[in-house]
């Protein structure tokens, strides 16, 4: 309110945390209810803070912040992610976390589809798309990924960034994306042993109630996990060859280990850009 009445104007570090920003953050912090800001005032000046630690670190001495120019914020650069791998390999529970580090728009090609049509039901597109569902057909690549790019709008994707989730992971999906010039900054496959697969697909059956067990039974991930082995070679071939944006991270470490592993090859990969971008 202060800022919309002109009252207090925002610091030169926008809505970064300064404190970040000199620890070597390049990625803004998500803020929203599940990830709050600690806001400051020093002079007629709004500063914002991700932890209260930083705030008092800055209170404590705010002309170290104020005075120096090398720790103005980086350009804010979206990331843009997609994370693969087989079923139970940890894709959706990594995707959910940089949502909630960083505020990012989460989509599946299932969602985009569901959205879509709950958005637009009397559209062609979706028309299309029913005429399939209701005779129990597989959606054809060419209509799903026309409501992933729909979804991409959103203007998060514009701001934060965006993770998809699942996606693609055959060569015709990589091209059908190339076609709208949906390049991923970093494609990130989870890999995970057959095992490990089956193992937590059975404790999956065994603490969640579903409606439909059929699908996550072994026969169906040994199904599953045959068809995205045999395609994604093609995907990691064209990433590496092409962009050389793919890195792929052991899925049966733990959720500790992937979420680091994955924070740091995203954050190594805006590092660049922004560097990029300071030099042009």
């Amino acid at each position: 309110k202060m800022i919309d009445c002109g009252y207090k104007h925002l610091s030169s570090y926008g809505k970064w945390d300064p404190i970040s920003i000199q620890n070597g953050d390049v990625m803004q912090p998500a803020q929203d209810t599940r990830s709050p800001c600690f806001p400051a005032i020093h002079r007629s000046n709004l500063y914002y803070f991700s932890t209260p630690e930083h705030r008092n670190k800055f209170i404590a001495n705010p002309m170290q912040f104020v005075d120096s120019l090398k720790n103005r914020p980086p350009p804010t650069v979206p990331i843009r992610i997609a994370v693969i791998g087989p079923p139970k390999s940890g894709k959706s529970a990594l995707a959910e976390r940089f949502v909630a580090e960083y505020g990012m728009f989460k989509i599946s090609v299932g969602e985009a589809m569901r959205n879509y049509m709950t958005l637009y039901p009397r559209s062609e597109l979706t028309e299309s798309i029913q005429s399939y569902i209701k005779r129990g057909l597989p959606v054809p690549d060419e209509l799903a990924v026309r409501t992933l790019e729909v979804a991409l709008m959103d203007v998060r994707c514009q701001t934060r960034g965006y993770v998809i989730d699942g996606y693609p992971v055959t060569r015709q999906q990589v091209d059908l994306l190339m076609a709208r010039q949906i390049i991923p900054l970093r494609v990130i496959e989870l890999d995970a042993a057959d095992d490990e697969i089956f193992e937590r697909g059975a404790k999956d059956r065994q603490q969640v109630p579903k409606p439909h067990l059929m699908h996550d039974s072994h026969k169906i991930l040994c199904v599953k996990t045959i068809a995205y082995r045999k395609q994604v070679m093609e995907v990691q071939k064209w990433y590496k060859e092409q962009h050389k944006n793919y890195r792929v991270i052991d899925g049966s470490a733990s959720k500790w280990s992937v979420w680091n592993r994955a924070r740091n090859i995203s954050l190594q990969a805006i590092h660049m850009v922004q560097r990029y971008l300071d030099r042009t």
